[in-house]
């Protein structure tokens, strides 16, 4: 059993799937709003091109580190997925500065 964020998780595979969920809920919400703000759709396009694939590094990098056995304790996996999202996060704002 794994316990993240208050949330209780029967095996890794679980938690992976929902850490994939949670990130392609993120990717959609921020496409949903910026339509909302009017942010040109040639724009959205183009980010989602340079982006879309480091999005999904991220969640496959997320899946296979929560399920290897390479890590002795679940606080290792999940400092290894924070490392990897942090990663994510400034090839976000490269992608961002690629766009415009």
């Amino acid at each position: 059993m794994y316990m993240v964020a208050g949330q209780e998780y029967k095996t890794s595979n679980e938690l992976a799937i929902s850490l994939s969920h949670a990130v392609r809920e993120i990717v959609d919400e921020y496409n949903r709003q910026w339509e909302i703000q009017r942010i040109p759709k040639i724009v959205r396009k183009k980010f989602n091109e340079w982006h879309y694939d480091h999005a999904d590094v991220l969640i496959r990098g997320m899946k296979d580190l929560v399920i290897c056995r390479s890590f002795s304790t679940m606080e290792e996996k999940l400092n290894a997925v924070l490392e990897l999202n942090n990663a994510l996060l400034l090839m976000t704002l490269l992608d961002a500065e690629k766009t415009l």
